[in-house]
């Protein structure tokens, strides 16, 4: 789970990469992605005009305005 800093809502992140926004805006989601490890975290972005998915493989999944800034793998 990771809260929009604006205090608006929040969203969870499911293992499959599925997004559920909560007051928050969505802004994409992996669900119904074939994924080589799920999903196992997630994070705002420092405006919270987006948010990262972090995959039990190290990837990195960049959504809205979060910047991409390297990771072993991307998609998103």
């Amino acid at each position: 789970m990771a809260a929009d800093p604006d205090g608006s809502g929040y969203w969870l992140a499911a293992s499959d990469g599925g997004i559920f926004a909560f007051g928050a805006p969505f802004f994409g989601s992996l669900g119904g992605t074939t994924l080589s490890a799920p999903v196992v975290g997630i994070s705002s972005s420092a405006t919270g005009a987006g948010y990262y998915l972090v995959g039990a493989d190290s990837a990195v999944y960049a959504y809205g305005n979060a910047e991409y800034l390297g990771a072993p793998t991307q998609q998103g």
